[in-house]
């Protein structure tokens, strides 16, 4: 299901959207939440009305006292309990309106976001999960499952950039996880390829002037890279034999299931690929 903007949605949706931002410009939060919300049911999709929505709930919450946030925070294990129960039986766009009851009365509640991001997931709303695995990280900057998690959401939306930036400030925290530190370059060489800088590294075309008119098949260049990612990974394996073996038996694996798709979407056989049934060493 692709997310919509307010160009997308029919005209009662986007009739209840604009009253709703009028609200919330005007700061009726309480009438914004109640109004973005009836649009969000009829169009779960629509991530402009969603991110409307959440600064509604965001300044409602910044504005309450205290016992107005005791108040509101009664509710959420009712419309929590709603959210489990309707993830349960994979409804979930019933999910996420559980989810945003929830978020009106505490817009940081993690188990809230949590609610929307697997619902976004099942539904392919890469944007909607974003939004709310960002909120998750405010509130938690040191989870680092939950940075790792958002760097994998950018990479499904294509923000590649984002992605790398992401994991390389991970990394750059926790010089001493080995493991961090390799899902860094792992992104990081993605972000590479799909950005097609690969090409020019590989083929030194950048240098010889004809990067422009070449026609690389890009199919071998993902191939090509995993190639790369194996060797570097086999010579540090004679040095760390406990590190990285499990490693470049996963890299391996990685390489066949990459060959399998592409074979599978465009019948192209890896005749001279280098083997790709190859095993890695016992």
């Amino acid at each position: 299901m692709p997310e919509k903007d307010y160009t997308s949605v029919g005209g009662e949706v986007r009739q209840l959207w604009e009253k709703g931002y009028e609200c919330l410009e005007k700061k009726n939060y309480d009438y914004a939440m109640e109004l973005l919300s009836m649009a969000l049911e009829k169009e779960p999709a629509f991530f402009d009305c969603r991110m409307a929505l959440r600064a509604a709930q965001v300044k409602k919450h910044e504005n309450a006292g205290r016992l107005a946030k005791m108040a509101a925070g009664a509710t959420t294990a009712h419309n929590y309990a709603a959210a489990k129960l309707a993830l349960g039986k994979k409804n979930f766009f019933s999910a996420m309106a559980s989810a945003e009851k929830m978020l009106c009365s505490n817009p940081e509640n993690a188990s809230g976001h949590r609610v929307i991001v697997t619902a976004a997931q099942a539904l392919d709303l890469p944007q909607t999960m974003i939004s709310s695995l960002q909120m998750i990280k405010k509130a938690n900057p040191k989870d680092n499952e939950v940075t790792k998690e958002l760097a994998k959401a950018l990479e499904l939306l294509g923000d590649w950039d984002q992605a790398e930036k992401v994991m390389k400030n991970l990394a750059d925290i926790n010089p001493e996880d080995q493991h961090l530190q390799q899902a860094y370059r792992d992104t990081a060489a993605k972000a590479t390829i799909y950005r097609g800088e690969y090409q020019k590294i590989v083929s030194g075309e950048e240098q010889l002037g004809y990067a422009e008119e070449s026609e690389v098949d890009p199919q071998r260049l993902a191939e090509d890279a995993l190639d790369e990612k194996l060797f570097d990974m086999e010579e540090r394996l004679q040095d760390e034999p406990d590190n990285y073996k499990l490693a470049v038996a996963e890299a391996f694996d990685a390489k066949a299931e990459l060959l399998k798709r592409l074979t599978d979407a465009n019948e192209w056989t890896p005749a001279a690929a280098g083997g790709a049934g190859a095993h890695p060493p016992p």
